[in-house]
């Protein structure tokens, strides 16, 4: 990956992951088994930084949990800014494309 490709999502995703296993993420509760690994895992195992490198499920979990808050995510971020580098780049006025996330709060002129 060249620079800018990568962005690091680490932290601590239990909580997220006892949001998954009370409901309130029920889009990713098919493939996330929060509750199991609520009651088997040890507290260290839910750092990005450890646990993600064992359990596929939790880097995935992480994408979810950075961009359910855009003004905080680095993954928001770093897709609004190749947005606005292509928009400058290009002078486009309105760029439209589609993105397999729900993006909210997108500033004008960018559509989603």
């Amino acid at each position: 990956m060249t620079q800018g490709e990568y962005v690091h999502i680490g932290g601590d995703i239990k909580p997220y992951v006892r949001d998954v296993a009370m409901g309130k993420h029920p889009h990713v509760e098919g493939w996330l088994q929060a509750a199991y690994y609520l009651e088997t895992l040890p507290d260290s195992q839910f750092y990005l930084e450890k646990g993600a490198g064992m359990l596929r499920q939790f880097g995935r979990a992480g994408i979810f949990d950075d961009v359910k808050a855009p003004g905080m995510s680095k993954i928001y971020t770093k897709l609004l800014e190749a947005v606005q580098h292509v928009q400058n780049a290009t002078n486009a006025k309105q760029l439209k494309w589609q993105s397999w996330l729900r993006l909210p709060a997108v500033p004008e002129p960018a559509c989603w």
